[in-house]
């Protein structure tokens, strides 16, 4: 089956520069609406999306133009992008890239939030749309890449997938109204100026969970003042970005802990602490036993 098709694009008016035929094709379903790839060699790309489209990387770095941005999609992430909307997409054949593409239409939407006044009387998703999630950001996005990697999995249950995907979309949505308005700027524009940036400092420290930035390097990562990233963080989590760095440093240390055997001493310096014992008693205060018990 011809690729083009199988994205659901004209071969006349699509823009590849190099041959498609460097993909390796894994899930072929055009009426699904759904993809899973991974790429052997340079490709570009140019497409336009048809329903909600969600773009899961699982291993590499996807690059995708739209909304006025690339976006990097790096291992681990995933990107939102609205209905009707053109993007190119590359990526490297330096790096071994695999993603999925998981498109949603409105019949689906109205599914999962009960009847056709999804679209008559609740907004559509905008908050999602050009954004950048990482994984690891809340309990919504854990599933929504839970829901990906089971797909790429077993394709059988896919109607089930996109009705769960939908209704996790509406409640990621909810959430990041509510987070912007929990921040003091009082045009509507700037709330979602600084809420985008804090969110792209977030997803920082869930990359690097093991680096220990300053305050001032990260106000300047955010383009913002040390007192105004210190207080609209705080809004934000209701915690300051050294406590929410060590609250992922925790919460990693203690997954670890609960699949091998590593020495607390092995496990405080991958997390970055320098003292075993101030690791320990951090550890302890969080979970309530050292880590020694957790194996």
């Amino acid at each position: 089956m011809h690729l083009l098709h199988i994205l659901g694009m004209n071969p006349v008016h699509s823009d590849m520069r190099n041959s498609y035929m460097h993909l390796d094709i894994l899930l072929k379903d055009p009426q699904k609406g759904k993809l899973d790839f991974s790429a052997s060699q340079d490709l570009e790309l140019a497409h336009r999306t048809r329903h909600l489209g969600i773009k899961f990387c699982f291993e590499g770095t996807e690059n995708y133009r739209a909304l006025g941005n690339w976006h990097a999609v790096g291992a681990g992430h995933f990107l939102v992008l609205p209905p009707d909307e053109h993007f190119d997409f590359h990526c490297a054949s330096k790096h071994p890239t695999h993603g999925m593409c998981m498109d949603i239409a409105a019949p689906m939407l109205e599914t999962a939030l009960g009847g056709d006044e999804f679209l008559g009387n609740h907004p559509q998703p905008y908050d999602l749309f050009g954004r950048l999630f990482h994984a690891e950001s809340n309990v919504w996005t854990r599933r929504l890449f839970e829901l990906s990697r089971d797909l790429a999995r077993d394709k059988r249950n896919y109607d089930e997938v996109l009705v769960e995907a939908s209704g996790l979309l509406w409640s990621l949505n909810l959430e990041s109204k509510r987070e912007k308005e929990k921040l003091p700027a009082k045009k509507q524009t700037t709330r979602d100026e600084i809420h985008k940036r804090l969110k792209r400092l977030e997803a920082y420290l869930l990359d690097a969970p093991t680096e220990a930035p300053s305050l001032e390097n990260m106000a300047r990562f955010c383009g913002m003042s040390p007192f105004h990233l210190l207080r609209s963080f705080k809004q934000l989590h209701g915690e300051t970005p050294a406590q929410y760095l060590e609250r992922i440093r925790m919460a990693k240390a203690r997954k670890i802990l609960q699949v091998s055997e590593i020495g607390v001493t092995e496990l405080s310096a991958q997390l970055g602490f320098m003292d075993p014992k101030y690791f320990t008693r951090r550890f302890k205060k969080y979970f309530g036993v050292p880590p020694s018990q957790l194996h």
